[in-house]
């Protein structure tokens, strides 16, 4: 006998994980029929689950080509992949293997069971296979990781849906050649909590990286795309200096951690809902380059981090930092959102504004040379203050806090108000 049963349409909020799980009662079968729009937001996922045998998923009218990113099943061998649609059938897609001379822009590709001679899969096809085209390709080391090469840095991956899996149980390193097309978006989608190193450059022009899921990743190579990095969740590491793309670009940030490894980095514009900015080693993140018009970044930022607010546009921190380096401001506006937004070292204005609004801030110093500190309700709180010229209307707290300078023997201003 079997069971079955019929619901709508499935939906998965952005950010969300959500598993469907099919259990047969003993001999009799289950199905399961869902309909045909399936909508996964940014950075959802959803795993069906088909393990426990005589099982099967179904869709009405049937799905046809491939399914949503972040969509895998779980079968009854035990293993998970991505999905795909067989008949109407849901199942675990088991793609071709990954050779030396694959090719096909209408194919996509899984490095499980590919054979590494040595550890390194040289995908070059004997020198002869300088560009090449899948339509996605799986880097799948539950068997083994290693090494896939694809040669000269002029060798181009294209992928036909702009997306690559990383999943298994080993590391596994990418290098040589481009991975995607210039002005391409990339997707990458991982699992599990491995690392994989990209050491090829990704896309270039106005390309675009996105990555989700909870592996680590390393960027082991200068990229140039100005399309904006957007983390969805994992761990990525910043490898050499410029592997997180333009410096005028936008960095969002939802889940996860970006660790920027005691290196100097910079966007046009900081934005997201969540996640760390982190560096275990002095670091300096500077935003607003290219006088880009700013964000609203309600994620963390910790750790060795100096930041640099730079430009004419408006940079909105929304969390409490603990980032232990200085803030210098020099152009535009950095406004806080929340109580300790400025973290927890120094604080130097030298041009620009620094806008509490109605937020306190506790800092190390505070040296004003130039520019605006302003605010409300809030208190800016510090054991010493430097105030050489400049506008101040912020309150000041600190106790037996010791005001070392207001302006100098000669020229400069302070403006003192509230």
């Amino acid at each position: 006998t079997t069971t079955t049963q019929t619901y709508g349409n499935p939906t998965i909020p952005a950010g969300a994980s959500a598993t469907i799980v099919l259990t047969p009662n003993s001999s009799t079968a289950t199905h399961l029929t869902l309909g045909d729009t399936w909508t996964l937001g940014s950075g959802a996922s959803l795993l069906i689950d088909l393990s426990a045998g005589n099982a099967a998923l179904f869709s009405n009218p049937p799905l046809t080509g491939w399914l949503l990113p972040g969509v895998s099943v779980k079968d009854s061998s035990g293993l998970t992949g991505p999905a795909t649609v067989v008949a109407g059938q849901v199942v675990r897609y088991v793609p071709p293997i990954l050779t030396s001379s694959s090719n096909d822009p209408n194919v996509e590709f899984s490095s499980l069971n590919s054979s590494y001679p040595g550890g390194t899969l040289t995908w070059t096809n004997g020198g002869l296979l300088s560009t090449r085209a899948v339509h996605r390709l799986i880097l799948d080391t539950t068997v083994t990781g290693g090494t896939i090469d694809m040669g000269a840095a002029s060798n181009v991956l294209t992928l036909s849906s702009g997306e690559i899996q990383f999943l298994g149980s080993n590391n596994l390193s990418l290098t040589g050649g481009q991975l995607g097309a210039a002005n391409s978006a990339v997707s990458l989608s991982t699992a599990g909590t491995n690392i994989l190193t990209l050491s090829s450059p990704i896309s270039s022009g106005s390309g675009s990286l996105t990555i989700t899921g909870t592996a680590n990743v390393i960027l082991n190579s200068a990229n140039t795309f100005t399309g904006g990095l957007t983390l969805n969740g994992g761990n990525l590491k910043q490898g050499i200096a410029s592997a997180l793309g333009s410096a005028n670009g936008t960095l969002t940030l939802h889940a996860g951690s970006l660790d920027l490894n005691g290196l100097a980095t910079g966007f046009g514009t900081l934005t997201g809902s969540g996640g760390t900015l982190t560096s275990a080693t002095p670091a300096t993140l500077t935003l607003g380059n290219n006088n880009a018009t700013g964000g609203n970044f309600a994620g963390t930022i910790s750790g060795e981090i100096a930041l640099s607010k730079t430009g004419s546009g408006t940079q909105t921190l929304a969390s409490a930092n603990t980032y232990a380096r200085s803030t210098t401001v020099t152009e535009g506006t950095l406004r806080c959102s929340a109580d300790q937004a400025l973290g927890q070292g120094n604080l130097l204005v030298r041009g620009g504004t620094v806008d509490l609004q109605s937020f306190s801030a506790n800092v190390a110093y505070v040296q004003l040379t130039s520019g605006t500190i302003t605010g409300t309700s809030g208190v800016l709180t510090a054991p010493s203050y430097e105030l050489v010229t400049g506008t101040l209307s912020a309150r000041l707290g600190g106790g037996t806090a010791t005001l070392a300078r207001i302006s100098s023997p000669y020229t400069n201003t302070v403006t003192l108000s509230g």
